[in-house]
């Protein structure tokens, strides 16, 4: 049994912060600036290095449209835009995945966004439980999942393409009964 995604129904939501927008077309030359970095790629899985305009393109045309992806923007002025964050089909569960852009490390946005997130997810969607992931060598990202709850399942590989190899991955879960 797989979980089907409502597709094109991304809703915007918003924190203190920040607003979550679903990315489009607009966004492609952001999302190339902040992603097009090997210390942000690399800590992705599906992710190629150097990243250009035609994965961006890629990416809004082809993974946005199959998922819920939220472009991460803050409610400054100029609305930086500081990355995505969303949720996909993993056999019967969803997994939350996010990057943010090298220069906005270290703020909180991920964790932010991430409880809006989860907030949609086990409020709006009735999910019983997420999944999610991080390379071992990322430590930050298993720290913000850490903060939403999340707790480590097993370890295990998965290949990162902007590396191309195996990367150790600790594998979490966060159950909806054990969400605040």
């Amino acid at each position: 049994m797989t979980t089907t995604l409502p597709l094109g129904a991304t809703p915007p939501l918003e924190t203190e912060r920040l607003n979550l927008i679903q990315p489009c077309e607009n966004t492609i030359d952001a999302i190339v600036a902040n992603i097009n970095d090997i210390d942000v790629a690399g800590r992705l899985s599906n992710v190629p290095y150097p990243y250009g305009r035609d994965d961006g393109r890629f990416y809004i045309h082809q993974v946005v449209p199959r998922h819920m992806v939220w472009g991460i923007l803050t409610k400054r002025f100029d609305a930086i835009f500081v990355g995505t964050i969303g949720l996909h089909s993993e056999r019967s569960d969803l997994l939350l995945g996010y990057w943010l852009g090298k220069a906005h490390w270290g703020q909180g946005y991920a964790s932010e966004a991430g409880k809006a997130v989860c907030n949609f997810a086990f409020g709006e969607l009735k999910m019983p439980r997420l999944l999610s992931q991080y390379h071992s060598d990322n430590p930050a990202s298993g720290h913000v999942l850490s903060k939403l709850g999340f707790k480590p399942t097993h370890r295990g590989t998965f290949f990162s393409v902007a590396n191309n190899f195996e990367m150790e991955t600790v594998f979490m879960e966060l159950d909806a009964k054990s969400w605040n």
